[in-house]
């Protein structure tokens, strides 16, 4: 493809994405590659829905003594092209264009077993439950409170308050999602952050977007819970929109993994094949 057909195709995976359980598959691509551009997540689900980690074809040999079978089809994607800084420059070298690369999931590799922690997924019920609501708590903008909260809400942000509260009656996993969801309200649509004339069902499929792939990206499953949620916004919300949302749900849950991962004191499977390992 060429890059009018690359870009081309983005656009078009934005307007199908949205629709069904399209979204739901996507979102679940983006909880995998965390800090990889919102285009080439596109690029990725599009090619290979299913992939969890990618690398370069040298990179698979380099770095993890594995080969990508004979045969097999690469998946497309931009990569930086990087202008080379002189000796006297301090600063990083600059972007200066993009050129397509293949890279390969893990699926279409053999060789030596992954180390354990590419394996590890969460299942069912939230590991280090207390520690990770505290970790939360450190990534809000605002302080975050638990109280007994009339009506079926499980919680919210309060933008004139400064502050989170959520109920105190609810499961481990409901409330790690409830408070990653008003969180990302925080951080998207504080009165700084806010673009203007969102309305209430951009917001709300925003926050649960992110909070599903923050959620997704740590093993806990929220999707009986999320994608019911986010069916009752969506039809309200104008195709138009999705690609400012998309962009600002990509921004958000990057950063609220980045975060996290450094208070959790590990990198992320993603940092470990990009950069360095991914443009090989």
């Amino acid at each position: 493809m060429n890059f009018y057909e690359i870009y081309q195709s983005i656009e078009d995976g934005i307007r199908d994405v949205y629709q069904s359980d399209r979204y739901q598959n996507y979102l679940k691509t983006m909880s995998r590659f965390p800090s990889y551009s919102l285009n080439n997540c596109i690029l990725i689900y599009q090619q290979r829905p299913d992939a969890t980690l990618v690398a370069g074809y040298q990179a698979w040999r380099r770095n993890f003594e594995r080969s990508v079978r004979k045969g097999e089809r690469g998946i497309r994607i931009l990569a930086p092209i990087r202008r080379k800084k002189k000796k006297e420059e301090e600063e990083e070298p600059q972007s200066v264009g993009f050129r397509m690369i293949s890279v390969f999931d893990v699926s279409q590799t053999i060789g030596k077993p992954l180390p354990s922690y590419m394996d590890d997924r969460l299942e069912g019920t939230v590991e280090d439950y207390e520690e990770f609501i505290e970790q939360l708590e450190q990534i809000s903008p605002v302080p975050v409170r638990f109280d007994a909260i009339k009506g079926n809400a499980h919680g919210y942000y309060s933008k004139k308050k400064q502050e989170i509260v959520l109920r105190t009656d609810m499961t481990q996993l409901q409330t790690v999602k409830t408070l990653a969801h008003e969180v990302a309200h925080a951080k998207l649509h504080s009165e700084t952050e806010e673009p203007a004339a969102l309305s209430r069902a951009q917001k709300e499929i925003e926050a649960e977007s992110t909070a599903y792939i923050i959620c997704s990206h740590y093993g806990l499953d929220t999707s009986s819970y999320s994608f019911g949620y986010l069916a009752g916004f969506s039809s309200s919300a104008e195709l138009k929109e999705l690609r400012g949302s998309m962009e600002r749900i990509h921004r958000a849950s990057s950063d609220m993994i980045r975060d996290l991962d450094i208070l959790r004191r590990f990198e992320t499977k993603t940092d470990r094949f990009e950069d360095r390992t991914l443009w090989a």
